[in-house]
């Protein structure tokens, strides 16, 4: 029975390692931010998508290649030593133009979002359902803590990128062993911890888990009262900032767990990242729908 066990626990962690937090990490945060929406922001939402938004929450995970490989950039965020966020960490010489791109991340990418959806009211379906998509999404990426890259973690494991050293996040950053069994990465393993932590639970349900902080300690999670408006459009640059710099502290409690990662991870990884995990969930839960509750009035 143990054995059993042990394969499926193997099993599902694999096969949810494709994308970050898994497509039940996503869903989680987007049943969070649908708990605490306002009427209004539910309304709207409703009456533009006619399907409930955590069906949307890991389309930005499909669609990472071809027409679509621009978006490729933007599911991870680059910090300084002091764990300051780094806004230009992915610019490039476009080799056509000669012209020097940013590529854009986690973080800006949302930010634009927020911004166009300012405007939600003359936006066709096809802008207002991509920017939509990316909001969600990208919030989500921002909390998963092996998407937040910071240098100098180990000699043994690194990540250079642009002249800068990163944490070995990515997916191609060496191979792991956790419980006798081979990863491509350590981060391949952390996008599989949700389903890992809540086997055979629906979002629904890790919701009823996770979901406790009272409306104080949420106004205190979010820690913005108002978002900044620019040219009639909001901006979300100021909580944004805070929110990147608190989630490059959480993530390096998962250093923590696993200081030089070789030969093998520690085989209670799981166990101590859950409340890792279930601050990062409920947090990017709680900001996205102050966000939806912002802008969708």
């Amino acid at each position: 029975m143990r054995q059993k066990l042990f394969l499926i626990f193997m099993l599902v962690l694999f096969a949810q390692t494709a994308f970050p937090w898994g497509h039940l990490g996503h869903q989680t945060i987007v049943k969070v931010a649908e708990k605490h929406l306002t009427p209004q922001a539910q309304e709207i939402i409703q009456n533009l998508l006619h399907h409930d938004l955590s069906d949307d929450c890991s389309w930005m995970d499909s669609h990472r290649t071809g027409e679509w490989a621009f978006t490729n950039h933007w599911h991870t965020l680059y910090f300084d030593k002091n764990l300051n966020y780094d806004p230009n960490p992915t610019l490039t010489i476009n080799k056509k133009t000669g012209v020097t791109e940013n590529r854009g991340d986690a973080l800006s990418s949302a930010n634009r979002a927020v911004y166009t959806l300012s405007n939600y009211k003359s936006l066709d379906d096809s802008t207002f359902m991509f920017n939509l998509r990316c909001l969600i999404h990208m919030i989500g990426d921002m909390h998963c803590p092996t998407h937040s890259l910071i240098p100098g973690r180990t000699k043994l494991h690194t990540n250079v990128h642009d002249g800068h050293e990163y944490y070995p996040v990515l997916g191609g950053s060496g191979k792991v062993k956790y419980r006798g069994k081979e990863f491509k990465s350590f981060h391949s393993v952390y996008d599989g911890m949700p389903n890992v932590l809540w086997p055979g639970k629906t979002a629904d349900q890790v919701v009823e888990i996770i979901d406790t902080k009272n409306k104080k300690e949420i106004k205190k999670i979010i820690g913005q009262k108002n978002m900044p408006q620019y040219n009639g459009c909001y901006d979300c640059t100021i909580p944004f900032y805070s929110w990147a710099h608190q989630c490059a502290e959480t993530s390096m409690k998962i250093w923590d767990i696993n200081p030089e990662i070789y030969p093998d991870l520690n085989p209670a990884t799981a166990d101590l990242s859950r409340p890792i995990v279930e601050q990062q969930l409920r947090n990017a839960g709680y900001r996205l729908a102050w966000i939806l509750n912002t802008i969708l009035k």
